[in-house]
């Protein structure tokens, strides 16, 4: 009878990984090397982490983790990167740009009534970002892959992956200081075997996910514009743009055991 029992319950968490990825058994390199981290255990729960993974892993995600899978009995990290602190001023600070003025312009404006000589020109300043994160690491989303019965192990016979890209509002005069061009990615590679429980574990099933993380957040963009002639520079206008942004910063993935 139990026997039959845990027949089924393969049956169940093995249905569940060939309905979101195609696996097979036989051959493929494992998932690699991991350590069981004592540090960031939580009562009744071990944290074990690739020795690939150079980062330490904050103890937020953990805590999020747990409280959506409440019934987790060991979590595994294959991979982590946080991007938090990744420079996005791609045009920041860029040498302001000149550019002759037509008096012949139909649209031209003068708000500061400024004398204008043909001889004259423009030039712009650099963009002037003013960012305020206003909620820090919350969680974009997290993404079921597949899973693994206890005493199994599988090869993926095709990679899944996984991204998140940052987005605003409104139009920025220099999207490149806001930070949401960074597009975070992670994968479960073509070729890997991936193991469930032990024989010996207390959890008969291995599921497997990715997290993404975001900092949300409000910016301010200014740039000034001066009218050149004779060696004076005059400020002549200020252009100002405002909206929200989101902003791609943290993944993992991860396998949680656990009994179904």
């Amino acid at each position: 009878m139990k026997k039959k029992i845990f027949s089924v319950i393969l049956m169940l968490c093995m249905f569940v990984t060939s309905s979101s990825i195609v696996f097979a058994i036989g051959e493929g390199d494992i998932e690699g090397n991991f350590h069981i981290d004592k540090n960031l255990s939580k009562t009744g729960v071990t944290i074990t982490v690739s020795d690939d993974i150079d980062e330490k892993i904050p103890e937020f995600m953990i805590d999020d983790i747990i409280k959506e899978h409440p019934d987790a009995g060991e979590i595994t990290f294959y991979e982590y990167k946080d991007y938090e602190d990744v420079d996005e001023g791609n045009y920041k600070n860029t040498s302001p740009l000149s550019q002759q003025f037509d008096l012949a312009e139909e649209n031209f404006i003068n708000p500061e009534n400024i004398q204008i000589n043909s001889k004259g020109y423009f030039t712009t300043g650099p963009v002037k970002t003013t960012k305020k994160v206003t909620i820090k690491n919350q969680i974009a989303k997290e993404e079921f892959k597949f899973s693994v019965a206890k005493g199994e192990t599988v090869t993926l016979s095709q990679s899944y992956k996984g991204s998140l890209k940052g987005s605003y509002t409104g139009r920025p005069l220099n999207l490149g200081d806001l930070g949401v061009t960074t597009t975070v990615t992670g994968e479960f590679k073509k070729g890997t075997k991936y193991n469930g429980p032990s024989e010996s574990s207390s959890y008969n099933c291995r599921e497997f996910y990715m997290r993404f993380y975001q900092n949300v957040g409000t910016y301010k963009q200014t740039q000034n514009t001066y009218y050149n002639y004779a060696g004076h520079k005059t400020l002549y206008d200020t252009k100002t743009k405002t909206g929200t942004y989101k902003q791609a910063i943290k993944f993992s993935s991860f396998s949680v055991d656990k009994k179904i």
